[in-house]
């Protein structure tokens, strides 16, 4: 009898001792919870709307930009290119500030950096590193709900000597992602590779040394235009141009005496600016006006 009472009470200590080690189990558990709840909170600040306008502030379109520094906003280039100012909504905030220019572009990556006018803006920190297949997060709104999307780097990608992370989800580009330590993993860019559009990841170590190497100078937005990676003819190696018509043709001598007009005239001629152009007025010996 005295042996079972001892038995027991054993085994009635040891459970005691097990719920009490649940019981501090959860307890850091509950703080690791809040402390993601208020990461979360901050974090989805860093997803910036852009709206662009054009020369006559109309509007042309709305793009996502990712917050990556005090007043750095990382966005895709091709889709902001064209546009001559640039304003930020930022949740949460009512100052909407415009784009004051923008320091670096790349355009094989489809990425450029702008400068936010106004003052600093807290921003999650910018991880030093991300792994391939590290654990990421995206966060966004629905129905006035905060949503969190979990994603995996899945394979490494080099393209024009730069790293990029496939993610294997219908994303935009310009959207932070972030890892478990609830920093800035990268931002979400699309690459054209063999004619095909895939989004990749931007990993943080090529954010940071984009941003080790920013100019000092703020370059104004309406010089994105001009901006391209595409080669073209130098005007030695182009003797003429031949205008083709529904009448016949007949060629172009560009003079040297022009060179700036001389190599607007290659650039636009090579982008088929001038194709199925319309001549509607010819003055003998003088000009041929379309």
């Amino acid at each position: 009898m005295k042996q079972f009472i001892q038995t027991t009470l054993l085994i009635s200590l040891l459970f005691l001792l097990a719920c009490s080690g649940k019981k501090e189990e959860k307890k850091p558990h509950a703080k690791d919870e809040q402390k993601a709840k208020l990461a979360y909170r901050q974090n989805i600040k860093a997803t910036v709307d852009l709206i662009c306008y054009d020369q006559y502030t109309y509007e042309t379109g709305k793009l996502k930009g990712a917050l990556i520094g005090p007043n750095l906003i990382a966005a895709p280039f091709k889709e902001i290119q064209e546009a001559y100012s640039v304003r930020s909504i930022h949740r949460g905030n009512n100052v909407e500030p415009m784009m004051n220019g923008y320091y670096t572009y790349n355009i094989p990556g489809n990425l450029v950096i702008l400068k936010m006018s106004g003052p600093p803006m807290s921003h999650p920190k910018l991880a030093l590193k991300t792994d391939i297949h590290e654990k990421l997060y995206r966060l966004g709104l629905k129905d006035g709900k905060m949503i969190k999307q979990n994603l995996l780097c899945d394979s490494l990608i080099q393209f024009k000597g730069i790293s990029y992370y496939r993610i294997r989800s219908n994303l935009q580009p310009g959207i932070p992602l972030f890892n478990e330590h609830h920093f800035t993993a990268g931002v979400t860019t699309e690459l054209t590779i063999d004619d095909k559009p895939i989004i990749v990841l931007i990993p943080a170590q090529e954010l940071q040394k984009e941003i080790k190497n920013l100019p000092k100078k703020v370059e104004r937005l309406g010089n994105l235009r001009f901006k391209t990676d595409k080669v073209y003819p130098k005007p030695d190696n182009v003797d003429y141009f031949r205008v083709h018509t529904d009448i016949g043709s007949f060629d172009i001598k560009l003079s040297n005496k022009l060179p700036d007009y001389q190599t607007n005239f290659i650039r636009l001629a090579s982008d088929g600016y001038y194709d199925s152009l319309l001549i509607h007025r010819v003055l003998y010996q003088f000009l041929v006006q379309t």
